[in-house]
């Protein structure tokens, strides 16, 4: 897929195949290549009885828009409960995805949903504009993009926002210069001490940086659930090829080596507990270490289940 463009407020601190005319809120079909691209990819692969499938034919929604109106770059906010609030346009958060029934795997009852997602830690669905989230001090990057019903990402050209804030106010902040991996350029690397020992890297490069974003799968898949798990990613400032940076997926110990950003069904996946993790690697398939933090999702644990106790069954 193309490089994405990015979407930063002001500051520095910090598929479709078909989708109907009567679709609700008279959201657009989309020749874009979130949707189109998926028909285009490999056949399945197969490791070690897990298979690793695109998934395909989603509708897609070129027109969608999302940006972040609080907090906004650069600000300050005091401990505690915490305010955001997002603008979406041509996108419904709380419908359904039409196609959803026909994906058969795990889908949000309350629809459509912003994937909200701080310092690459597991996300939080949003099904409303408007939310207060407690945090404590700290630096934090917020992505937030734009979800189907079953939390495939949309991936077209505005449907995600990025920016960076900070909670509480930093004890000091030192400045070290690094050398820019790819072009010897040298810059200024900010971190900032908080309480209690607490150090992060802040005024992140998110306009031009690439990062690897973890999505799905998430929690625990129960039933007919846990026959076909979504993977799904969010690149920022890259793009994926077999000539260039690609992406590493390990599930347990078996490796994949990605290099389509698209969506995929994880099938062959026995009961129990399963580690995933993505990197971001480059041509010569190391880690891009220099575009820390973001490069790395670190171990995700998932569960599957055959089915719901009996004492939990209503």
């Amino acid at each position: 897929m193309k490089k994405k463009s990015l979407i930063l407020l002001s500051g520095v601190a910090f598929s479709i195949f078909f989708y109907s005319a009567c679709s609700p809120g008279g959201q657009k079909p989309d020749n874009s290549q979130d949707s189109l691209s998926l028909r285009k990819v490999e056949n399945p692969f197969e490791k070690n009885g897990i298979k690793l499938s695109p998934v395909e034919n989603s509708p897609g929604y070129a027109d969608a828009k999302i940006e972040i109106l609080k907090p906004k770059t650069g600000d300050y906010i005091k401990p505690g409960k915490v305010k955001f609030e997002f603008n979406v346009q041509n996108y419904n958060l709380g419908n359904q995805t039409q196609d959803a029934a026909d994906k058969m795997c795990a889908n949000s009852k309350q629809g459509q949903h912003i994937h909200f997602i701080l310092n690459n830690a597991a996300y939080t669905a949003l099904y409303e504009p408007k939310n207060e989230i407690e945090l404590p001090e700290g630096h934090y990057t917020l992505l937030a993009f734009l979800s189907r019903s079953y939390h495939e990402s949309i991936k077209s050209e505005n449907a995600f926002a990025i920016n960076q804030f900070i909670v509480g106010k930093p004890q000091s902040i030192d400045t070290i210069i690094t050398e820019d991996h790819e072009t010897g350029e040298l810059f200024k690397t900010e971190i900032a001490y908080f309480k209690e020992g607490k150090k992060q890297q802040i005024n992140l490069k998110l306009n031009s940086n690439p990062y690897l974003f973890y999505s799905r799968p998430k929690g625990t898949y129960i039933g007919s659930d846990a026959k076909k798990i979504m993977l799904d990613f969010y690149l920022v400032n890259t793009e994926i090829s077999d000539s260039g940076n690609k992406v590493k997926l390990l599930i347990d110990s078996t490796e994949f080596i990605l290099t389509k950003w698209v969506p995929y069904f994880i099938e062959g996946l026995s009961m129990g507990d399963h580690k995933i993790s993505l990197t971001l690697i480059d041509k010569e398939n190391n880690p891009v270490f220099w575009a820390a933090p973001f490069y790395e999702s670190g171990e995700r644990i998932i569960t599957l289940k055959e089915d719901e106790p009996v004492a939990e069954k209503k």
